[in-house]
């Protein structure tokens, strides 16, 4: 299966936002269970873009069985629950921590 990877997916809607909270939070969840992040999905879009912009495609063309994913906030993945749960149902079925 080669060797898995860490992912991190974090995103800014609006001018006033900055993901550098949401970058600290990551590596605090990260070093307090011995993990490093190789990938970080940095995104600057409102969760109102196609998940094209928003690089959902592309992070989900990436990741990969036995790869793990961290979002400070599952809302930042989309705009609604139903947007989120497709998400991780997606990431569930590639076996995605």
């Amino acid at each position: 299966m080669g060797t898995s990877k860490t992912y991190a997916y974090l995103r800014k809607s609006t001018e006033d936002q900055n993901t550098q909270g949401q970058a600290l939070a990551v590596l605090k969840y990260g070093n307090d269970h011995g993990m490093r992040v190789d990938q970080y999905f940095d995104v600057d879009c409102s969760s109102g873009k196609s998940p094209k912009e928003r690089r959902i495609d592309e992070l989900l063309g990436v990741i990969k069985e036995g790869d793990t994913l961290i979002v400070p906030e599952l809302s930042r993945l989309g705009r609604s629950v139903g947007q989120v749960v497709m998400i991780v149902d997606e990431l569930v079925k590639k076996k995605v921590t």
